[in-house]
């Protein structure tokens, strides 16, 4: 029935719906930021039951449920720094992420074919599923990569500093005369 819209003190600007595009994006980063949580939840099930068959001792168990937990936040941000433009800085990071994502995916192919093992499965499946699970992670990782393009949003550049010497001149919009109101006979009476 009502909507309250809360605006921050001097915001005038109209209330804007995202466009088609922006709503695409969004709706397009949640799938793949949903998926990479499922199979990022599967790869730790699958690591907490290697771990429980070889060893019952808690704090085992407890690391095989951070450690890869903690990579993922870790790519996570390699992924958000927002990096300066520049050969050899874009090389870093691709050579950090890919690494990282290389070396996890080779401890949770492990974990993975381990448990299939134990389960009985074959030798193909005991290889190929593990290898497709973490290579479907890699890509998911590689996408929301390729998705943040280090740009600040609006909220965050009004953040940012200015280099010292520099000053931002605002435009006030012009403001109307008061109206004179004048007395019971006549006479104007400052506003």
């Amino acid at each position: 029935m009502f909507k309250i819209k809360i605006v921050r003190a001097g915001d005038t600007s109209p209330t804007r719906r995202p466009t088609r595009k922006q709503a695409h994006d969004r709706s397009t980063t949640r799938v793949v930021w949903g998926l990479l949580a499922l199979v990022t939840a599967v790869s730790v099930a699958f690591n907490i039951r290697d771990t429980a068959t070889h060893t019952t001792e808690p704090l085992a168990l407890v690391a095989s449920i951070i450690f890869p937990l903690v990579a993922v936040l870790g790519l996570k941000v390699l992924m958000m720094v927002d990096w300066k433009p520049g050969g050899l800085l874009v090389l870093a990071r691709y050579i950090l992420l890919g690494g990282t994502s290389l070396m996890m995916m080779l401890i949770s192919v492990l974990h993975t074919q381990s448990v299939l093992k134990m389960w009985h499965f074959d030798t193909l499946t005991t290889w190929a599923g593990p290898i497709g699970l973490d290579t479907v992670m890699i890509f998911l990782g590689v996408a929301l990569t390729a998705r943040h393009d280090g740009k600040r949003t609006p909220a965050q550049s009004r953040t940012r500093k200015r280099p010292t010497g520099q000053t931002r001149v605002r435009k006030r919009p012009a403001q109307a005369p008061a109206p004179a109101v004048s007395g019971p006979v006549g006479v104007p009476i400052a506003a």
